[in-house]
């Protein structure tokens, strides 16, 4: 029988797609001090306020190829990674497999996806500032990152279901 809104009978493709996407999660970071390192699948769009260094390992770039602006350097490292270095870079990747490192003060970004993030905070200039915000899942609220390693899971991480079943799990290591 065909949906309604969709036209389409409940085992189409289409439908079996959009319940694979239900599984995503997303991440919003803003002026995180530190290192963050994203592991995961999905898409992501960031930028760094003052110098920066970016890695970004695309193990199978046909599914797009990562775009980096702002950097005084580019040097390849292993066959699939690019580390870019400079001041108040820009970054985006879209789709696929990916993992991602930046070391920066400042990173603000935005992902969507599944997949795990592990940020080394640590603290800013000023107190209100300290160690940056972060919002899972489309939250409107931002909560402070404590200073320390904090990880974060998003989504199904990479299919798999959290131990106690429910993404946006932020585990804090001071």
């Amino acid at each position: 029988m065909a949906d309604a809104a969709t036209g389409m009978g409940s085992g189409s493709p289409a439908t079996s797609s959009l319940a694979a996407s239900q599984s995503d999660g997303t991440l919003t970071l803003r002026s995180v001090n530190g290192t963050l390192t994203l592991s995961g699948k999905g898409s992501v769009l960031g930028q760094v306020a003052g110098k920066a260094r970016v890695l970004i390992d695309d193990a199978d770039p046909s599914d797009g190829v990562p775009v980096v602006s702002g950097y005084d350097r580019a040097q390849r490292v292993g066959k699939t990674a690019v580390l870019y270095s400079g001041s108040d870079l820009r970054f985006r990747v879209l789709g696929g497999q990916f993992k991602l490192k930046v070391v920066a003060s400042g990173i603000s970004l935005s992902y969507v996806g599944r997949g795990v993030a592990t940020l080394v905070v640590t603290p800013g200039l000023l107190p209100a500032l300290e160690s940056g915000l972060y919002s899972l899942d489309g939250g409107d609220t931002y909560r402070q990152i404590a200073v320390g390693t904090t990880s974060i899971i998003i989504g199904s991480a990479l299919g798999s279901t959290p131990a106690s079943g429910q993404p946006g799990i932020v585990l804090e290591r001071p």
